[in-house]
């Protein structure tokens, strides 16, 4: 679980909201997010859908899709419409930069806590693989 500066939930309203709209950022969504990134399972069960639909369909899903799918799950409605009202005033390319950032920043997290516990079990190779691992896949990672 990410404790670490955590994404703030007004940041994921602007994103989902975003993700509504465009279908890049939800392509994004789709292959980025984890469910551990997301504070509850409310969001869980939005980004669940938000998959299945895009995977299916290749385009985000619309408010009245999405509330038809939930729509005895009042809290998610309520997610959902709050997206709605939200809207979404950032530009997408600043929303997916801040997502990047805190993508990388949770995958160097759990990548020094992995290569420190080898380090400590006298692996160094396979902490210094996971090392070359990581810096390969952040200098690969553009959003």
């Amino acid at each position: 679980m990410v404790t670490n500066n955590p994404l703030s939930v007004e940041f994921l309203y602007e994103l989902y909201a975003c993700a509504m709209q465009e279908d890049m950022v939800c392509s994004t969504l789709v292959q980025h997010m984890k469910k551990e990134y997301l504070p509850d399972r409310t969001f869980q069960k939005v980004q669940q859908a938000l998959c299945s639909h895009y995977k299916t369909y290749k385009n985000a899903p619309s408010y009245a899709v999405l509330g038809q799918l939930f729509n005895s799950d009042f809290e998610v409605l309520e997610l959902i419409n709050t997206f709605q009202e939200n809207g979404y005033s950032a530009n997408h390319e600043v929303v997916l930069d801040m997502l990047e950032r805190y993508i990388k920043g949770v995958r160097l997290q759990e990548t020094y806590s992995v290569i420190g516990k080898l380090y400590n079990q006298n692996k160094q190779q396979e902490a210094e693989k996971k090392l070359v691992e990581y810096a390969e896949w952040v200098s690969g990672i553009t959003l």
